[in-house]
């Protein structure tokens, strides 16, 4: 198994951890529940 993050899920999920880790922009909403929500941002047209 492979590890791709280490640390607290607060310091781990935060966006630029994310890009860092993907190496894409992401993009974060924060849903109804209060959870926040990451996805790769789409290229520009």
């Amino acid at each position: 198994m492979a590890v791709l993050a280490q640390g607290r899920a607060d310091e781990v999920l935060e966006r630029g951890s994310l890009e860092t880790l993907y190496g894409l922009p992401m993009e974060t909403a924060l849903a109804p529940s209060g959870a926040r929500l990451f996805a790769p941002r789409a290229p520009s047209r």
